[in-house]
């Protein structure tokens, strides 16, 4: 299966209109064996592929690829025999998963941006020589700098700041103000979160909703004042701002600010990666820079490097950035060194380059899985190998 039949393939699942060109590709690659018709079918079958791949998934995936590339025919065989039907839905779920998409079935079910993956089940237990995925902790430091674990602890006040009160209910982290006091000093806390967490339960004093991902923070005023409330990120954070056009809200990351009054956008600002991204879901913000000044629409993506030129993207998928918030790994055209930047910092590992990987995948994975399933699928699309050292929280990548 060539590069340009899986790019027309992930349209027509995506319900991207294809060109006059690529209908008569696609028509052409049907023709030219049953095989290529028997797979397209499953591919546009989202009730049959979820089978498959959750069957295929519920396998040792490393020994089902051995033993898929153990029965297909030699490369040097010139006749090449008809698979046996159990072995070629596999081989179809396979390739479907690891070249359109690694996961068209959890793309597929997953289309509007605003619902949460359900679908997989977390799982249960990792194998040996594996890890698990990231999970909902994060640290709150206070005022006067203690520190609270955040996870699955008891519900109940956690502390108060001035005249806010901090409380926890349902998972939720809420700052709830009482009294705030005229002229009063203003206290700031902090949330963190490290490799392998992620934290999406913060509501500030304004009903303002904060999404963290791993390695991110957020300084915040325990309660606003003043003419604007602001706030300062690090990392990826997704926020939805509660509306009012008395007090905007403004958000500083790495020598770029956003104004908004009342949005859903994301912030990309992590120190390994080379641009700082802000996307724009719904409403409207300024970003400025320098005393740069933009305005954003909803679909668009302020692009900035550091202590640099700030441009505006209207050519982007907003899913690929709010992907980390809906439970799923989204990579459009990726190469392996951006992939492997997220799976360091969401499973927590070191990752060390033997070799250069060159090209690009595309992929729909979800974060719920170890990290062996999620490898093992750029393993099938090809090109890439990797080397799981559990002890050392070290994955080694080859060609």
């Amino acid at each position: 299966m060539n590069e340009q039949i899986v790019s027309i393939l992930y349209k027509r699942i995506n319900g991207t209109t294809l060109t006059y060109e690529e209908e008569l590709l696609l028509e052409g690659w049907m023709a030219d064996s049953p095989r290529n018709r028997e797979l397209y079918e499953e591919v546009m079958d989202p009730a049959k592929l979820k089978s498959e791949i959750q069957e295929m998934l519920g396998y040792d995936s490393r020994g089902l690829w051995k033993k898929i590339m153990r029965e297909l025919p030699s490369k040097k065989n010139k006749v090449i025999p008809l698979y046996r039907r159990a072995m070629f839905r596999y081989v179809a779920a396979a390739i479907v998963v690891a070249a359109i998409g690694a996961g068209v079935y959890f793309y597929m079910n997953n289309k509007n941006p605003g619902t949460t993956m359900s679908t997989v089940e977390p799982a249960t237990a990792k194998p040996s020589g594996d890890m698990a995925p990231g999970m909902e902790k994060a640290v709150l430091i206070l005022a006067d700098g203690t520190k609270i674990i955040l996870d699955n602890s008891a519900n109940g006040e956690i502390a108060r700041q001035g005249g806010t009160v901090v409380l926890k209910e349902d998972g939720l982290l809420a700052y709830n103000t009482k009294q705030q006091a005229q002229g009063g000093k203003v206290l700031y806390n902090t949330i963190q979160t490290g490799r392998a967490e992620q934290f999406s339960s913060l509501v500030l004093s304004d009903g303002s909703k904060i999404w963290l991902n791993s390695v991110s923070s957020i300084r915040f005023p325990t309660a606003f004042s003043g003419d604007e409330r602001v706030v300062e990120v690090t990392g990826e954070v997704y926020f939805e701002v509660a509306k009012n056009i008395a007090k905007p809200f403004r958000v500083i990351t790495k020598g770029m600010s956003v104004e908004v009054l009342g949005t859903q956008f994301n912030v990309n600002a992590y120190d390994d990666e080379a641009l700082v991204r802000t996307t724009l879901i719904e409403g409207s913000v300024r970003v400025n820079n320098n005393n740069k000044v933009m305005v954003m629409q909803p679909g668009q993506q302020a692009l900035m490097i550091p202590q640099g030129a700030l441009t505006i993207r209207n050519d982007i998928d907003t899913r690929e950035a709010i992907a980390w918030k809906n439970g799923i790994f989204l990579f459009p055209k990726s190469d392996m060194k951006t992939i492997m930047r997220q799976v360091s910092r969401w499973y927590g590992v070191d990752v060390v380059f033997e070799d250069a990987i060159p090209g690009y995948f595309v992929a729909t994975l979800p974060r719920n899985v170890p990290v062996s399933k999620l490898l093992t699928m750029f393993e099938m699309a090809g090109g890439v190998h990797f080397e799981i050292d559990e002890a050392k929280r070290v994955i080694t990548v080859r060609q």
